[in-house]
């Protein structure tokens, strides 16, 4: 960090100097974002490391799948499962705000987030939003948050495919949006111009260098009833 903020204020001195912005000037600023986006992701990472219970997370979480069976269910498991995690930051975390704006669902210590969840050990696909554009949108303001990927459940997502072999573990993902615009290519079909295909959520995964460990849930965790909301 202090090696890249020498190189910017030296280009800072010769524009002042001589009027003129160096050509590395642009890659130095470019260094500088991505040494930050890693400062805040690591920020991220102890908070949700420390600050919350995550055993008792595994368990609620496992809860929720376990009523949720039959036609339909994933779609249903998905929002209780999303609804439950917001809850249980806010509850939980003296930093976390409610955030929306762009792709943001959340705040964690004045950093944005958007939030996806995975509860299949077979994988997933997502979108930056769930909505098509009339018109053209510009392809550089994709990625305008840093993605935290809660996968509940780990597995194989494909039984054989070169390449795509890893086994992904349970836990928290926080993939750095400088890594998505770089390297993750955005996909269409009938609802959304943003989507994120199963290949490259899998990437973004593989790739994240923040992640914590969320444990399997116990034997004996509660059981989730519904009538208990009110």
């Amino acid at each position: 960090m202090n090696t890249v903020l020498e190189k910017l204020a030296m280009c800072s001195r010769h524009l002042e100097a001589t009027g003129q912005v160096l050509p590395e000037t642009y890659e130095h600023l470019k260094q500088y974002e991505r040494l930050l986006a890693a400062k805040e992701l690591d920020t991220v990472k102890n908070i949700l490391k420390n600050g919350l219970d995550l055993q008792d997370l595994s368990n609620k979480i496992d809860a929720i799948k376990a009523c949720c069976v039959g036609d339909g269910c994933g779609l249903k498991t998905g929002t209780y499962v999303d609804d439950l995690i917001t809850a249980f930051f806010k509850k939980h975390l003296v930093s976390y705000q409610e955030y929306h704006k762009g792709e943001a669902d959340l705040k964690i210590c004045d950093v944005p987030l958007s939030l996806k969840t995975c509860t299949s050990d077979k994988g997933t696909q997502f979108a930056l939003n769930w909505s098509k554009n009339k018109t053209e949108s510009d392809p550089s303001s994709n990625f305008d948050t840093h993605i935290m990927i809660i996968v509940s459940r780990g597995g194989h997502w494909w039984k054989q495919k070169e390449g795509l072999n890893e086994y992904i573990k349970p836990g928290i993902y926080l993939v750095d949006r400088y890594y998505c615009k770089d390297n993750i290519d955005l996909k269409s079909n009938n609802k959304t111009d943003k989507l994120i295909s199963k290949k490259e959520v899998y990437q973004m995964i593989v790739n994240s260098q923040h992640y914590v460990e969320i444990p399997a849930p116990q034997e004996n965790r509660p059981s989730f009833d519904i009538l208990k909301a009110f």
